[in-house]
């Protein structure tokens, strides 16, 4: 089951990717590809089966590879918002925006 996922969500994330390239460069005005896309991450995260959130327990360096390709673009968009709404609510570390 664990192989089914793993393949099921570097396809999609794949897709997701040329969707997302796509919808940004080739078609600028096209953002629903670029929706389509970014949700096609969204569902690669959580399709993966993630050594980190316990749902795989064998070591493979291939597969801790694929996770890293698979789990960055959520990744990023997560410590971003965190980042964002630390700044934005004041319990930052010594920078804050006031409006």
């Amino acid at each position: 089951m664990d192989i089914f996922r793993a393949v099921c969500g570097v396809s999609l994330f794949i897709a997701s990717t040329y969707l997302v390239v796509d919808g940004v460069l080739a078609s600028p005005s096209d953002w629903v590809l670029f929706g389509i896309g970014a949700a096609g991450f969204v569902l690669a995260y959580l399709l993966w089966p993630s050594k980190k959130r316990g749902q795989r327990h064998q070591d493979n360096p291939f597969w801790d590879i694929l996770e890293i390709l698979v789990e960055l673009p959520v990744e990023l968009l997560l410590w971003f918002g965190r980042l964002l709404g630390r700044l934005l609510s004041g319990k930052g570390g010594g920078v804050d925006l006031d409006f």
